[in-house]
């Protein structure tokens, strides 16, 4: 669906003369589908927040049929669940961290 690569956007100054320490975080979003046949229920949200875990990058999952979008802690089996996302439904990967885009591209494969 969609890729963003965020760290554009990230403010870029000599450290040596502003104070300024750029940030060693990346932020990136991807958006996908719900593939699942019963949507996102116990095992992929299970497979899901444990893939979560494995990464420093906070990253958050976003309802896309929802207004406002629901968000959600990715790395909680519970929240992921709280999506109430079935077959079809638009996900947003959001990760900021030093790992984000490794995170995004797993997660993305599981859905």
């Amino acid at each position: 669906m969609n890729d963003y690569d965020m760290s554009s956007n990230e403010r870029r100054t000599d450290s040596s003369s502003s104070g300024y320490t750029p940030s060693p975080h990346t932020e990136r979003y991807h958006e996908v589908q719900v593939t699942h046949e019963q949507g996102l229920h116990a095992r992929p949200a299970s497979e899901i927040a444990k893939a979560s875990g494995r990464y420093k990058s906070e990253i958050t999952l976003i309802h896309l049929g929802t207004t406002p979008n629901k968000r959600v802690n990715g790395k909680s089996i519970i929240e992921v669940l709280l999506l109430g996302a079935p077959i079809g439904t638009g996900i947003g990967i959001h990760a900021i961290g030093p790992d984000a885009e490794e995170a995004v591209g797993t997660l993305a494969t599981l859905f």
